[in-house]
C-alpha cells in the first residue's frame, strides 16, 4: 500500500510540475515531458514497471479536463505504456544511455505520430504542419536531455529506489 501511496504522489507531483508550471513557461519550455521522460526512465532504467501507468494515467487527466490536442490521449497513452514495457523488457538494454535514449525516442515519436494522426483523422486545418513539426521535435529535444539528467543523478536516484522498494 506504501508503495501505491508512493509512486501516485510522484505521479502528482510530476503531473502539476508539467501541466501547472512548465505549462506556462514561453515556447520552447513548455514542451519538456517530464511525466512521460520520468515514467520512460523509471521503466527502462530501473525496471519499476509499476511506472508505466503513469502514461495512461497523465491521457487519461488531458482527456478528463480536455486539455489534451486530441480526444483519444487516454487511448494514445495507453499504447505508448504498453511499448515502453515492451521495449523496456525485450529489446533495450538498461545498462547505457543509449538503450534509455533510444526507449524515450521511440515512444515519444509513437505519442507524437498518434496524436499527429488523430489530427489529421479529425481533420483538422487550424494546425499548420509546420507548427506541429517544430512543438514535436521540441519535445523530442528535451525529453533527451531530461533522460541524460535522469542517468546523470541516477546513482543518487538509486537511493531513494532502494528505499522504496524496501517499503
Amino acid at each position: 500500500m506504501k508503495r501505491v501511496v508512493v509512486m501516485v504522489g510522484l505521479w502528482v507531483l510530476l503531473l502539476v510540475l508539467q501541466l501547472s508550471f512548465l505549462a506556462s513557461l514561453p515556447a520552447p519550455w513548455l514542451f519538456i515531458p517530464i511525466v512521460a521522460a520520468a515514467s520512460i526512465y523509471l521503466v527502462q532504467h530501473h525496471g519499476l514497471m509499476t511506472a508505466a501507468w503513469w502514461l495512461p494515467a497523465y491521457g487519461f487527466f488531458l482527456d478528463l479536463f480536455h486539455i489534451g490536442t486530441v480526444p483519444w490521449e487516454t487511448v494514445i497513452y495507453s499504447i505508448a505504456g504498453v511499448f515502453t514495457v515492451l521495449l523496456a523488457r525485450r529489446i533495450f538494454s538498461n545498462r547505457s544511455l543509449y538503450g534509455i535514449a533510444a526507449c524515450g525516442i521511440l515512444i515519444l515519436g509513437t505519442i507524437l505520430l498518434l496524436e499527429a494522426i488523430a489530427q489529421f483523422w479529425q481533420a483538422r486545418a487550424d494546425i499548420l504542419l509546420s507548427d506541429l513539426l517544430w512543438d514535436d521535435l521540441w519535445q523530442l529535444l528535451f525529453l533527451i536531455i531530461t533522460l541524460i539528467i535522469l542517468f546523470m543523478v541516477a546513482p543518487r536516484l538509486r537511493n531513494w529506489i532502494r528505499l522504496y522498494e524496501r517499503l
